[in-house]
């Protein structure tokens, strides 16, 4: 686009979303601030639901009727924008394109955010980040802003929302106020591949269980009870609900690290055997170790870091040991049992281990910060099990698609329902391919360098 056009339009929305923020939007969201304010703003008649508390009797006692105090809000925001950037913006109506509709309705929530003296950033996603700006204030940003709102050109056309989600929590550790703005065309891997082959011979019932154990089981027997043709649990919790709830319907897991300790399996051949199969999230360990190897091939010492109350940690711990204890090197476990012996047990790990691996472990990825504090200041590096850890506390990973795992789990329903395969002798599969990946910023601090064959995590 022409600069000179491409300031008109700016123009444009700046005026119109200027107009619409100080009558519309003005004041429709507040801080997080609770109470009144602390700064003294006017005096006004009292109205009815006022706190009485707020009476100025001095005035009142003057005019001979009541007047409150009237308290500023202390407000400091941080307003992030999450703005989707797949190609499906590029369609409307007639008259306006769903693109110009996002930009006018960022630009009026930018404008409201500066007119309260907040900060404000945006998150450009598509199926992966595709552009992050910082917060920050002023009349320059927001213009800016709607500039890149306008001429940005993203890499990729599909959209998954879960991405800048979680790219959101690891980005922004304080409180902010976020609005995600979308068409919700969230394509996923499963329904693509069944979809593809079964077009609308399909239909799709998808029920949220909240990270809850209890709405797995309620969400599973209301399966059972429709009498579904199959059931795709996401992740190990939903998974066990199903194999608990039913023995007839197929079951696919995905995003299960470990069928064997999910489903508490003594003898692993690789095949759950019954109505059980399924994809996992698991990155090969064989060659997570061969990363750790690579990378640091004069380490002696690697520690285990892990959350003992996971199982499937544990699994996997044991199991990249043996690889490395097979390539010479010495291996100790370092378990932290919660959140709140962390940062002591990498402390631990960090004065004995020339390396750390951390699996894909939940509790550990909820406390990347934490980890960080440690191995960051003690020059010690960590190879991890999944691209989430790396990108807080780790310098290098093996990195999984996880839309190309939802897109293998749909292959194998769609082999299921039309009757090529029998899910009873379907190996648990894994993901096609993965990729070497490396943090810059931890690399750099430490002062280690990858190949060319590693891609840097972005963001």
């Amino acid at each position: 686009m022409e600069t000179s056009e491409l300031l008109k339009k700016v123009r444009r929305i700046e005026i119109k979303t200027r107009g619409l923020s100080r009558n519309i939007f003005a004041g429709q969201y507040h801080s997080a601030f609770k109470g009144r304010g602390m700064a003294f703003s006017e005096v006004r008649e009292y109205q009815y639901g006022d706190d009485i508390r707020d009476i100025d009797w001095n005035v009142t006692a003057r005019y001979v009727r009541p007047y409150v105090k009237v308290f500023e809000e202390e407000r400091e925001l941080t307003v992030m924008l999450l703005i989707d950037v797949s190609g499906s913006r590029d369609f409307g109506s007639v008259n306006v394109m769903k693109k110009e509709v996002i930009t006018e309705i960022a630009a009026t929530l930018a404008f409201s955010a500066i007119q309260n003296k907040d900060k404000i950033g945006v998150v450009f996603f598509s199926d992966k980040i595709e552009k992050f700006i910082p917060p920050q204030k002023g009349k320059k940003h927001i213009l800016y802003i709607i500039r890149e709102l306008i001429d940005f050109h993203p890499e990729e056309t599909r959209t998954d929302i879960s991405q800048v989600l979680k790219y959101l929590t690891n980005a922004i550790k304080k409180r902010c106020t976020a609005f995600l703005i979308s068409d919700f065309i969230d394509k996923e891997g499963f329904k693509d591949a069944l979809t593809e082959a079964l077009g609308d011979a399909v239909s799709f019932n998808e029920q949220n269980a909240s990270g809850e154990s209890v709405n797995c089981a309620t969400i599973v027997n209301g399966l059972v009870a429709s009498q579904v043709d199959l059931i795709l649990a996401n992740a190990t919790a939903p998974l066990q609900a199903a194999a608990s709830a039913t023995a007839d319907i197929p079951v696919l897991g995905t995003a299960v690290t470990d069928y064997a300790s999910a489903l508490e399996i003594d003898n692993w051949t690789g095949t759950v055997g019954g109505n059980i199969s399924g994809t996992s999230d698991l990155a090969p360990l064989d060659q997570q170790a061969a990363v750790l190897q690579e990378l640091f091939p004069d380490a002696k010492t690697v520690g285990l870091l892990y959350c003992s109350a996971e199982s499937n940690s544990k699994y996997q711990v044991d199991m990249i040991r043996g690889y490395l204890e097979q390539a010479g090197l010495t291996c100790e476990e370092y378990a932290f049992t919660d959140t709140n012996d962390v940062a002591s047990v990498t402390q631990k790990a960090c004065d004995s281990s020339d390396v750390i691996y951390i699996p894909t472990d939940n509790t550990a990825a909820s406390n990347t910060e934490a980890i960080a504090n440690v191995v960051l200041p003690a020059g010690v590096p960590v190879i991890a099990g999944e691209e989430g850890i790396c990108q807080g506390c780790g310098v290098a990973t093996l990195s999984i698609s996880y839309y190309d795992l939802g897109y293998a789990t749909g292959k194998m329903a769609v082999k299921i329902l039309t009757g090529e395969a029998d899910i009873s002798t379907m190996p648990v599969e894994y993901a096609p391919q993965v990729t070497k990946k490396y943090n810059a910023a931890n690399c750099e601090t430490l002062g280690v360098t990858v190949p060319d064959d590693y891609a840097a995590i972005e963001g």
